[in-house]
């Protein structure tokens, strides 16, 4: 029988072994801080070390394909001076409970 990918090699984990998770908090506070500061999105922008360390060890394959946590900004050319530029605006319209909502141009 083939063994799956998707579940190979197994690893076994403890309680410590997990991160503290956030859902992104860290990556969508500095987001929203650049927004409502007017300044570019012109880096790459990594989660927490501990987060991206369990990810690289509970999908080694992924991480390496994707150099997650390795990423600079460099790496990608639309975010050389003159190229893409994205801009992100708060959206005022009307209000849909605590969610928040943001428009996104790129051009």
């Amino acid at each position: 029988m083939k063994l799956d990918p998707r579940t190979f090699p197994r690893i076994y984990l403890i309680a410590e072994d997990l991160p503290s998770f956030t859902k992104g908090d860290d990556m969508i506070t500095e987001l929203e801080t650049r927004t409502r500061q007017r300044r570019m999105l012109d880096d790459v922008i990594h989660g927490p070390e501990d987060a991206v360390k369990f990810f690289g060890r509970v999908f080694p394959e992924v991480a390496r394909q994707q150099n997650v946590g390795r990423n600079k900004t460099s790496d990608y050319k639309q975010w050389e001076e003159g190229e893409n530029v994205v801009t992100v605006e708060e959206d005022c319209g009307p209000d849909r409970g605590d969610e928040k909502k943001w428009d996104v141009y790129v051009g």
